[in-house]
């Protein structure tokens, strides 16, 4: 009876033991892909910001291009 409930319970102690190393294996990787969702993460924010200059350098070419435009429209306005 003794032999018994100690054989059911080295089983119990060495399921816990395989799933608790499953588990470690699996927090490592959750690890490892979280470091990799932050370095792209990291890198969309990179490639972001600079969308965002790029986009505000646009904007100050278009009005000046506006400006200039406008300006030729009042001369040859100013010709009539």
């Amino acid at each position: 009876m003794v032999l018994e409930v100690f054989s059911d319970l080295e089983i119990k102690v060495q399921k816990s033991v395989d799933y608790i190393s499953l588990l470690k294996l699996e927090i490592n990787n959750l690890k490892l892909k979280n470091q990799s969702l932050k370095e792209k993460l990291k890198n969309i924010y990179s490639l972001k910001e600079r969308i965002e200059e790029k986009n505000i350098l646009i904007q100050e070419e278009r009005m000046k291009w506006k400006r200039k435009i406008k300006s030729l429209l009042e001369q040859i306005n100013n010709l009539e």
